[in-house]
């Protein structure tokens, strides 16, 4: 694959793997440390586990349910006990469901696309904010290398969504870039590689296994990506 004029990333699965923990740590805490409940623990857990049913309907649609609704929900609800921002409470719950950590090879990759200069964006389904994400990036130390990040928890569409790629599309177009100059780098093949080519964009699919499809690339790693950029540059 010639190398792209421009790049967007997926984050999880794709720059990010992690471990998922226990998801009533996460309403525990809230429960513990930041909402006001009178009820006791077994009542609230089993009324915000139906809640997030709820949420999960996100996975069904191209729609968004973010974090932030469903914590106004709760705050409006029960109140609060807490001084902390949104954005600490947030990114708190964020991981108590799931610590990151890097992917093989990527910051190969990312620094070998940083020195060819190859402006990079992420964008990302995610029911937290924008800047929740930008935080697990710059955890896990790569947020440096992105212009800008994008989370569909701070928008109403999400992958598979064209519109949802449109909000980086419709501003490389004024840049002056052409909708082919564009890659879109993911993990899934439905969220993020379906379409991207449909729009004409290049794609590479990161999976277990190194085919060349019609349309995009299917490759095991990055240090394989790296030598496919070489090689046809």
């Amino acid at each position: 694959m010639k190398l792209p004029k421009i790049i967007i990333f997926d984050v999880g699965g794709t720059l990010i793997k992690g471990t998922w923990q226990d998801s009533i740590l996460g309403y525990t805490y809230l429960y513990d440390e930041v909402l006001d409940v009178k009820e006791s623990l077994y009542d609230y857990l089993d009324f915000v586990k139906g809640m997030f049913y709820i949420i999960k309907e996100r996975d069904t649609c191209d729609l968004e349910f973010n974090f932030k609704s469903f914590f106004n929900y709760l705050k409006d609800l029960y109140g609060l006990k807490t001084n902390k921002s949104f954005e600490e409470i947030e990114y708190t719950f964020a991981r108590k469901f799931y610590s990151p950590m890097l992917n093989d090879n990527v910051i190969e990759l990312l620094e070998y696309l940083n020195n060819k200069k190859i402006p990079l964006y992420v964008l990302s389904n995610s029911m937290y904010s924008t800047n929740c994400v930008e935080k697990e990036l710059e955890e896990v130390g790569i947020r440096k290398y992105f212009l800008q990040v994008i989370s569909s928890g701070d928008h109403l569409v999400r992958k598979p969504s064209k519109e949802f790629f449109k909000l980086y599309l419709k501003k490389f177009d004024m840049m002056g870039y052409k909708v082919a100059d564009v890659c879109y780098i993911g993990n899934d093949p439905y969220f993020d590689i379906t379409t991207p080519v449909k729009l004409g964009m290049k794609a590479v699919h990161i999976s277990n296994k190194d085919v060349k499809h019609d349309g995009y690339l299917e490759i095991s790693n990055y240090l394989k990506l790296i030598e496919e950029f070489d090689k046809d540059e």
